[in-house]
């Protein structure tokens, strides 16, 4: 058995019921946390495990999946990605009532693994306010050292140097052209007619779907991804 220490470790885990086929997946981040609370002192916080655990007694399968030391964030984040691939709401043989209601969508955006102590390190300070004068000048140095590096290339100062093109031009034609009762007309009609030798469309093998010559290749990327996703759905993380 695994002894964790006292520092707060939130974790995954995994009961199951396999007589009955019942599972649940949840995470635990209370501060002081650990797996060795798991079914001694912390029992869930789920309604539905409660009210099926006193009908059918103890789950056979407790497991602790995933740990994420002083990363509350990452558990939530973790489970969150491990029900909506299993997707638990539509799933009967899952007690989880929800995807996780815990994190909100705008953490889900801007959470980025590693770098939240650096946020909050450097939360409303400048750059000279954050670095020390060292460090600052340090960066200036090899910043300039580089620009200069990449201004010798001809192609990167063309690129650096080339003004914005002035469609001043292109717009008004594209105006005058629309503005023509005729040009619109036989401009609505050529997008109507079928396409001359159009390609012959080419059988999946996978899902039995005609794709197109030009979208084959992408279709079946996705469609391999599909049914890999669909293979693993039995599966327990």
């Amino acid at each position: 058995m695994i002894i964790y220490d006292t520092q707060t470790i939130p974790y995954t885990y995994l009961l199951g019921w396999t007589s009955h086929n019942k599972w649940y997946y949840g995470v635990r981040y209370a501060k002081g946390c650990s797996p060795n609370d798991l079914w001694k002192t912390y029992f869930t916080s789920s309604k539905y495990v409660k009210k099926f655990r006193k009908l059918y007694g103890e789950p056979d399968i407790i497991d602790v999946r995933k740990i994420f030391p002083n990363n509350e964030t990452g558990a939530l984040l973790w489970e969150t990605k491990v029900l909506l691939r299993m997707n638990v709401i539509n799933d009967p043989k899952w007690l989880n009532a929800t995807n996780n209601k815990a994190i909100s969508n705008s953490v889900k955006r801007n959470y980025k693994p590693g770098l939240e102590a650096i946020k909050i390190k450097r939360a409303g300070k400048t750059f000279d306010e954050y670095h020390s004068q060292e460090t600052a000048q340090k960066i200036r140095e090899y910043t300039s050292k580089k620009f200069k590096t990449l201004w010798k290339d001809e192609t990167f100062r063309k690129k650096a140097s080339k003004k914005p093109q002035d469609t001043t031009n292109y717009k008004k034609a594209a105006t005058e052209r629309w503005n023509n009762s005729e040009t619109r007309y036989n401009l609505k009609e050529s997008m109507r007619k079928p396409k001359l030798n159009k390609p012959n469309p080419i059988p999946c093998n996978n899902c039995e779907r005609s794709i197109s010559p030009s979208n084959y290749e992408r279709h079946l990327k996705v469609c391999l991804i599909n049914i890999h996703r669909h293979l693993r759905k039995d599966l327990l993380y």
